[in-house]
């Protein structure tokens, strides 16, 4: 698998493609569902969120299309 694989996924918010680099940094951050799903949002998503997520509120709505990376 090379390093532009999106097998990992993508950015919750943004729908920036997860990489198997992106798998090894600790940028990305997870988000784990009641229903046992976990989904992942890139850094610049989640350091946009990080006051939702501190304050244990909702993140905001995902994206209705992706935006390049």
């Amino acid at each position: 698998m090379d390093a532009t694989s999106t097998r990992h996924g993508a950015c919750l918010t943004c729908a920036r493609p997860r990489t198997l680099d992106d798998v090894h940094s600790l940028e990305w951050s997870s988000e784990h569902a009641p229903d046992g799903t976990i989904g992942f949002r890139c850094g610049p998503c989640t350091r946009e969120q990080l006051w939702r997520i501190e304050a244990l509120l909702a993140p905001e709505p995902v994206a209705a299309a992706p935006v390049a990376a």
